[in-house]
């Protein structure tokens, strides 16, 4: 399911003129259940995509980092941005439609909260970082 959204995406940063370097390991299982597995990548990979729109073509990037060591699964997306949003308590927003706002980032971070992980995110001036890890 992972390489099926990776490479579903892949092919949409291409067609926006996007870079993506994926660089994982290969994993025989994942935590995760496969609807589990397609709102967390999907959300993650979609709002990634959505920054790149509004950056210049031939600076837009998208790096995605995943590793797994004994117990640890380590999850990195970064992606070129500007000025992605605020940080508000717990909701990060990402959407300025006033309407969508939040839901995407809710649900990772509950998907997270229920394998006990932690999730991480962080919005500078050229960049948008989100890093997961899961225990266990």
């Amino acid at each position: 399911m992972l390489d099926m959204i990776l490479n579903q995406k892949e092919k949409e940063a291409e067609k926006q003129k996007t870079q993506m370097q994926i660089s994982t390991e290969v994993f025989t299982t994942l935590p995760f259940s496969d609807r589990e597995i397609i709102s967390l990548f999907g959300n993650l990979l979609d709002n990634a995509l959505e920054a790149c729109e509004q950056i210049k073509e031939g600076e837009r990037w998208i790096h995605i980092k995943m590793k797994k060591k004994n117990q640890l699964l380590y999850i990195e997306i970064v992606n070129a941005a500007k000025n992605m949003g605020i940080q508000t308590d717990e909701n990060f927003v990402s959407k300025k439609d006033g309407v969508l706002h939040g839901y995407g980032m809710k649900n990772i971070r509950d998907i997270v909260e229920q394998y006990n992980g932690m999730f991480q995110c962080k919005s500078q001036e050229d960049r948008f970082e989100v890093v997961i890890t899961i225990y266990g």
